[in-house]
């Protein structure tokens, strides 16, 4: 599934998370960030690319309670 807004792509998964967001930057150019979650529903990595270009990555890792532990 996805919405659509004047400027970003949203897409989830089927419960419900965000998985990818797109925003047009410049013609040639978008922003595009990437979630992921783990099997706990806890989001486990974040990506951010403009272009072809990675900004940012992040990976976060949890304890057995589901408690951010670190990033």
């Amino acid at each position: 599934m996805f919405y659509i807004s004047m400027y970003a792509c949203v897409y989830a998964d089927v419960s419900g998370q965000v998985t990818k967001e797109t925003t047009k930057l410049t013609k040639n150019k978008d922003v595009v960030k990437n979630y992921s979650y783990d099997s706990a529903d806890n989001k486990s990595a974040f990506k951010v690319k403009v272009g072809d270009a990675t900004k940012l990555s992040l990976s976060y890792e949890y304890d057995g309670s589901s408690r951010l532990i670190s990033v």
